[in-house]
């Protein structure tokens, strides 16, 4: 009994004469592998079915699998892209009308000002000033 390494195994730079059944790591062929799974899956169709039409139903059902996955996906990405946008103009957008630094912050001011803009900090000396 010899081992043989499995086709996934093989490296990529391997020569013709060193694999016995010529099968290379490099060598992917997407249109048998899906014959593979296609006549994999018609197999679990009853046999009443003949073969054509049960091949043809498993096409069509991946083919409509595939799509709906590629719509979810695509979905998702198209939300995502517009709830950032939206996120984004409205940051960038709200507060700020009379500065032109942007971005919604107000420039710090000093002293008296300070305690006329509306703060936490001057509510609370009003407040506190108004009940002396």
């Amino acid at each position: 009994m010899t081992l043989r390494r499995h086709q996934i195994c093989q490296p990529a730079a391997a020569k013709k004469g060193d694999n016995d059944d010529g099968v290379y790591a490099t060598d992917f062929k997407p249109q048998q592998m899906l014959d593979g799974a296609v006549e994999t899956v018609a197999g679990f169709v009853p046999s009443s079915v003949p073969r054509g039409i049960a091949k043809g139903g498993v096409y069509a059902l991946g083919g409509l699998l595939v799509f709906g996955l590629i719509q979810k996906v695509l979905s998702g990405l198209l939300t995502l892209a517009l709830l950032g946008t939206l996120g984004y103009l409205y940051l960038s957008l709200s507060g700020g009308d009379d500065d032109d630094e942007g971005g919604g912050r107000k420039r710090q001011q000093s002293g008296s000002e300070a305690d006329d803009d509306g703060s936490p900090l001057s509510d609370a000396r009003r407040i506190m000033d108004k009940y002396k």
